[in-house]
């Protein structure tokens, strides 16, 4: 029997909505959430955001086509708006061709619309969290620019020849996730969603900034610095801390690049 959850859940790490959801029903251990055509309409300005920032090369996008005059009310008194879901993967128009790179999304017998269903990473994410809205796009921030304070590869003009960079140099950048390049932002987003999303509860009281680069330092294991860990934060119980940090460390990073204000891994 499907049990079906209602959840919080995120695909960007920025914005958050509410769903509905079966935890068992997964795709690379991604969830396949189901939404109200009011939420869809909101994901839809959501893809928006983001074709204005990168593009529609590597951007699908959310269309909704709403005729209001056509909507009717069924003999059990629930209304039935005339609308149309469209998804749009702009990435196959040349290779696949308009027919097949657009897809009308239908509501299922609930109502709602399975989205990006075993193709986006939608990942659930705690109501607290949620509430406070840059969370993870601060803790983003915040892991980058530890990784670039602490390990960013010497320029060939450094005088010491040794990795990092002064912090005041770093807060000078105001790096983000738009600072990773486009080929590898989606993977380091994933990697800092799912471990928001796994331990929020543990999370939901620790600021994104301290968290953020705190779980750099213990991604990198016996490499990090132990007082800038995980392990050293304030005010958090210690059976605590040290959950927090080995699941960190779970996640492996390569060599960080600084080239001007874009950041890259190798």
């Amino acid at each position: 029997m499907t049990t079906m959850e209602a959840v919080l859940v995120s695909a960007d790490g920025e914005h958050a909505h509410e769903a509905v959801v079966d935890k068992s029903n997964r795709w690379n251990g991604w969830l396949s959430p189901r939404f109200t055509l009011e939420t869809v309409k909101q994901i839809a300005v959501d893809c928006q955001t983001w074709i204005e920032r990168f593009g529609r090369a590597d951007q699908d996008e959310i269309r909704v086509i709403e005729a209001p005059e056509l909507s009717e009310t069924s003999e059990e008194g629930e209304s039935r708006k005339a609308a149309i879901v469209l998804h749009i993967h702009w990435a196959y128009i040349h290779t696949d061709g308009p027919a097949t790179c657009a897809t009308v999304v239908e509501p299922g017998e609930d109502g709602r619309y399975a989205i990006g269903a075993w193709e986006w990473t939608w990942a659930e994410i705690s109501p607290n969290i949620s509430e406070r809205g840059q969370y993870l796009f601060d803790f983003y921030a915040a892991a980058l620019r530890e990784a670039v304070w602490f390990e960013a590869q010497p320029t060939p003009e450094g005088t010491d020849g040794a990795p990092g960079r002064e912090w005041e140099e770093v807060e000078a950048l105001n790096l983000d996730v738009n600072s990773i390049i486009l080929s590898q932002r989606e993977a380091f987003m994933a990697v800092c969603t799912s471990f928001v999303s796994d331990n929020a509860e543990m999370l939901n009281e620790i600021p994104a900034e301290r968290a953020g680069g705190a779980f750099w330092m213990s991604a990198r294991g016996g490499d990090g610095i132990p007082a800038r860990s995980l392990l050293a934060l304030p005010d958090v119980a210690k059976e605590s801390r040290e959950r927090l940090h080995n699941s960190a460390g779970g996640h492996r990073f390569g060599t960080v690049h600084l080239d001007g204000t874009t950041v890259s891994f190798t």
